[in-house]
């Protein structure tokens, strides 16, 4: 057996990103860099040539041939990289992957939330049951940062939240009326 180097990780290492990446076939750049397409432009429709460009870095072979190291893949384009370590021997090439699973291509769109499209600050703001004093303690518990998790608040949430009695009374009064204008 070589050993030649060893392997390692470089660049963006985060999981949510390197699976995206490694759902796009290793092609689309987590930036959304832009592509030339084959006659130079960048507007869809045409074939577009990846920014995405890769590298082996061999770190050892065994006796039978099969090597293993890691691919340092970089967008040409914002430099973005990271890195995968492969070995030939193993069941999936590149194995730290070998848990993932590939988005269904054929697959229907996941429908979206009905609060996702909700604006909850403004909502609020504009809402004539609440004061600005129960919108900023909203603020200040970090509330408006997600319309499905507001949805789906109940009393003992806001009470956990310290909101008084009446205030989360009036929040879950608020909220049930929005879920019903919202057909939930």
């Amino acid at each position: 057996m070589a050993v030649v180097g060893s392997q390692f990780s470089t660049g963006d290492q985060s999981q949510s990103v390197r699976e995206t990446f490694w759902a796009s076939g290793f092609r689309k750049c987590p930036n959304n860099c832009s592509a030339m397409n084959d006659d130079g432009s960048t507007k869809p429709g045409g074939r577009t040539n990846s920014t995405i460009v890769s590298e082996d870095h061999v770190a050892g072979c065994r006796f039978n041939g099969d090597a293993y190291g890691t691919t340092v893949f970089r967008c040409s384009s914002c430099k973005w990289q990271t890195s995968f370590q492969y070995d030939e021997a193993s069941d999936t090439y590149y194995y730290e992957t070998r848990f993932w699973t590939r988005p269904d291509p054929n697959a229907p769109p996941k429908p979206r939330h009905p609060w996702s499209g909700v604006s909850l600050r403004s909502w609020l703001l504009s809402h004539p049951k609440l004061d600005k004093a129960i919108v900023d303690k909203c603020l200040t518990c970090g509330l408006l940062l997600d319309g499905p998790t507001f949805g789906d608040m109940t009393f003992r949430h806001f009470k956990a939240l310290s909101f008084t009695k009446q205030e989360a009374r009036l929040l879950v009064q608020v909220v049930e009326e929005k879920n019903k204008e919202l057909g939930l």
